[in-house]
């Protein structure tokens, strides 16, 4: 502390680096936080990111080199700035010649051996080139162990992890996948292009005999922990494609890669998407557990603190470190030629129906009458609630067991004072799984377990549940009987007749899949239709839509065919409904443009059409609109966060509780309490 100050005094700025944290001595810390918290307008970078702020100093883990460098650029470059930019210049030298940033200068010995692209049967494209080089370059100046492969959906990312295991003569490489592109993606380019190879697939159920491939779906991980063990202590490269599936930190299969990734000892991972986040910052994560040695845990709780659910400020921070570890290939690199988007507006009989100022009335009558069913029966359901937990409570003999149920009960305590999904998710989720793992399984009797699995979601959060109720019974219902009603009324056959070749169709809602392929039949038309009964049989499907002149158009639900899946075959995509999100619509619309397209690609957008009053229809691009802003603004394409009041946050909030946030501290004893004395069955 004296040195620091004395350093101040005389000008002497001094950066060290120790134990995976950074000093910097002789500067005035508590200016420059000032400076940062009045330019982002927002107390949350220093509170989190700085371990340490005095008038002479400043510390931080050495994780976030990468940020302050970043907010020291930015503020020499600010004039209302009141840190000198000679002390700012200073810090940034020192941080550059003192840290591990000094690799930054270096010119790296090459990792990859680009002779090895005479294994491929086929010439790479010069994004994929510029891709190889961009990673021999950056993963050894960052000292990471992978990348963000952003690639638009069809742009040859398979092909693209092919080159990279090729020239980083990797023992092994590990393909995680949807299940719709195991074989018809990867199997089938890996035998076709890459020379002397050799695949083992674990849905074909063989044992694993050493191949130099080994391929499974999303939910084989566990076989693939299994088999992986053959070959640790070799190089093994990951390839996680469509990685967006597995952005949630808290799914079983996000943790299954994670853990995979660090058993296998992988020497690099790659996560692959055209769509690599969903919506918010806290989905990269994930992608830094695996590739970054400097995530450790203390600086992943400062992280998540700073850029989590809801956090529309300082996302160019957050731009800037995902810029740094991703490569993007657009959609303009690998096609000249730009789809055309068409407006569909169809007007319905009893459109004002489905306004949204008329589903908000329905809405609020269902709120009112479940609020007059419950209530006069709050005080015998508490009653009964508190008698079950009593009854599991005088059974738990040991310390911890009678500490888990402390903590249970304390959780209950503060969820009923009012619950706040953003705040209390993880904590609401901990308590369904001690509801699920201990006392419904101890309770004496079913008609007791059935009662108590009926009403503690009533007792724990009455609103909620409401709104969860009015969410599924009136406003999911009129979407889907909106659609239903506009299937009636869309003219299909101008669309496909028109269409230089076949015609794809999306919805959300399998009803309306339905409806729509009674249509199709009574027009004439073959459809092929997919969704989840038809799943199984995706390969067949799709092999017949491609060389079947009769089988057309293709109709599916966005869940069982918006990624993975290349439809050349067709150039016409009609979406009667659009997603919530803007990755599925972006993936949805990549199955037909992609590498590959000989013709134009068309979109027709099918929206209600109720004159100037808002629907649930067009409401749906509101969230979507919100979805593409948020994306944008992390990933630093063009466009703009909006504010997250512009939106829905009646349906934003209840999907966030119903996702439940990520593990965080407070929680963690518990968890583990969880795990020793009611482990999962």
């Amino acid at each position: 502390m004296m040195l620091d100050s004395l350093r101040r005094m005389v000008g002497a700025i001094k950066v060290e680096e120790r134990d995976g944290v950074i000093a910097v001595g002789g500067i005035h810390g508590d200016l420059i936080t000032r400076d940062i918290a009045r330019i982002w307008s927002t107390s949350k970078i220093n509170a989190h990111m700085f371990l340490k702020v005095s008038k002479n100093a400043f510390h931080f883990h050495s994780f976030f080199a990468v940020e302050v460098l970043y907010l020291l650029r930015q503020l020499m470059d600010e004039k209302l700035a009141r840190t000198s930019r000679r002390q700012l210049f200073t810090i940034i030298r020192e941080l550059e010649e003192n840290t591990w940033l000094r690799q930054l200068k270096t010119d790296p010995e090459p990792r990859l051996d680009f002779q090895q692209l005479n294994r491929l049967r086929r010439k790479a494209l010069p994004t994929q080139l510029q891709f190889l080089e961009t990673y021999n370059q950056n993963t050894q100046q960052y000292g990471l162990r992978g990348y963000i492969l952003s690639a638009a959906p069809g742009s040859g990312k398979t092909f693209t992890n092919l080159l990279l295991g090729a020239c980083l003569k990797v023992d092994h490489h590990i393909v995680i996948s949807p299940k719709n592109a195991v074989y018809d993606v990867w199997k089938r380019e890996i035998l076709d292009w890459v020379k002397d190879s050799t695949v083992w697939v674990e849905s074909e159920g063989k044992p694993y005999r050493g191949e130099e491939y080994l391929v499974c779906h999303y939910e084989a991980l566990p076989a693939m922990l299994e088999a992986s063990r053959a070959i640790h202590g070799k190089r093994v490269l990951v390839t996680l494609d469509e990685s967006h599936h597995l952005n949630e930190l808290t799914s079983l299969r996000t943790q299954l890669f994670i853990q995979l990734c660090r058993e296998v000892q992988a020497t690099d991972v790659i996560w692959s998407s055209g769509t690599p986040l969903k919506a918010l910052g806290y989905e990269i994560i994930p992608i830094l557990r695996t590739i970054d040695p400097l995530f450790v845990p203390a600086a992943e709780e400062r992280f998540r603190a700073i850029f989590g659910r809801n956090a529309p400020r300082g996302l160019d921070i957050l731009n800037h470190r995902i810029g740094l570890i991703s490569f993007k290939v657009t959609k303009d690199q690998i096609r000249s030629e730009k789809p055309t988007s068409y407006p569909v507006s169809i007007k319905i009989p009893n459109g004002d129906y489905y306004t949204t100022d008329a589903v908000r009335e329905r809405m609020r009558q269902y709120i009112d009458d479940r609020m007059a069913f419950y209530q006069p029966q709050m005080r015998e359901m508490e009653a009964f609630y508190n008698q079950c937990v009593d009854y599991v409570a005088q059974r738990q003999r040991s310390p911890g067991e009678r500490k888990a149920m402390d903590s249970y009960r304390s959780y209950i305590a503060q969820i009923r004072k009012g619950f706040d999904p953003y705040t209390m998710g993880q904590m609401a989720k901990l308590c369904n799984e001690y509801e699920e793992r201990v006392i419904i399984p101890t309770l004496p009797d079913r008609e007791t377990r059935a009662r108590f699995k009926e009403q503690r979601s009533a007792i724990k959060y009455l609103n909620l549940k409401i709104m969860g109720e009015a969410l599924g019974n009136v406003l999911g219902k009129a979407r889907v009987e909106c659609h239903m009603a506009m299937t009636d009324h869309i003219d299909f056959r101008q669309y496909i007749e028109s269409s230089e070749s076949k015609t794809v169709i999306f919805t959300s809602y399998v009803e309306v899949l339905k409806k729509t392929e009674e249509r199709l039949r009574a027009a004439g038309y073959e459809p092929v239709v997919v969704y989840g009964k038809t799943n199984k049989d995706l390969e067949v499907l799709l092999e017949r839509f491609k060389s079947d002149e009769f089988a057309n158009p293709i109709l599916a639900t966005y869940k069982s065919l918006s990624t993975a899946v290349p439809l050349v075959s067709a150039s016409t995509t009609i979406f009667i409904d659009q997603p919530f999100r803007d990755y599925i619509k972006t993936q949805a619309e990549s199955r037909t443009d992609r590498l590959g397209q000989e013709k134009s690609v068309r979109f027709f957008n099918v929206t209600l059409d109720t004159g100037s009053e808002s629907n649930i229809s067009t409401r749906s691009n509101d969230i979507l609109a919100w979805s593409k802003a948020q994306v944008e603004a992390i990933m630093g394409t063009q466009g703009s966060a909006v504010e997250i009041d512009a939106v829905d946050k009646y349906y934003e909030g209840f999907e966030s509780m119903a996702m439940g946030l990520e593990s965080s501290a407070p929680y963690r004893d518990f968890e583990a309490l969880l795990e020793v004395y009611f482990p999962k069955a």
